[in-house]
């Protein structure tokens, strides 16, 4: 449904901190939430690190901006990046 997207859940990494883990399409929401814990939101990421969708297997959405803010940040990156890397 979501091609060569990978997936990803934001969990509280118990210090008041939201963190993104990002993971294959393979795998299954709700395994990786039975692993690492309840996720705030859920969905996937594109080659640009943009976050979208939703996941059914855990009944979550994702937060498009907030998600893709976080993942970004994992990165190291901002949206000026990207841009320069498409040109």
């Amino acid at each position: 449904m979501y091609g060569d997207n990978a997936k990803y859940i934001v969990i509280n990494n118990g210090h008041d901190k939201e963190v993104p883990i990002l993971f294959s399409s393979l795998i299954e929401h709700r395994l990786m939430q039975r692993h690492c814990g309840k996720a705030i939101s859920a969905g996937f990421v594109n080659c640009n690190l943009q976050c979208f969708g939703e996941s059914y297997s855990i009944g979550i959405k994702s937060r498009p901006d907030i998600d893709t803010r976080l993942v970004m940040d994992m990165f190291g990156t901002t949206e000026e990046d990207l841009k320069i890397q498409r040109e």
